[in-house]
């Protein structure tokens, strides 16, 4: 009696451990966000001359690119 429970024992850890193992490939994965605009360097209400007419101010942003985010700089078009 005493073989057979250390057996049984014995199984049911081998068999916990094997269906544990086969079980734990899960990928997960976060993309994490852009940081904060922080100080641009312009005064609140700070306007610029366009270059020419009819121009539009494209505002500044950030695209995914890779690992990490590029700062593309506000511009006219």
């Amino acid at each position: 009696m005493r073989n057979l429970k250390g057996a049984l024992l014995a199984f049911f850890l081998l068999a916990t451990l094997a269906l544990t193992a086969c079980g734990g490939y899960a990928y997960q994965s976060y993309r994490v966000p852009p940081p904060g605009a922080g100080v641009m360097g312009y005064a609140p209400g700070y306007r610029v001359r366009p270059p020419r007419p009819r121009a539009v101010r494209v505002r500044p942003y950030r695209e995914p690119r890779g690992h990490g985010y590029r700062f593309h700089r506000d511009d006219w078009r």
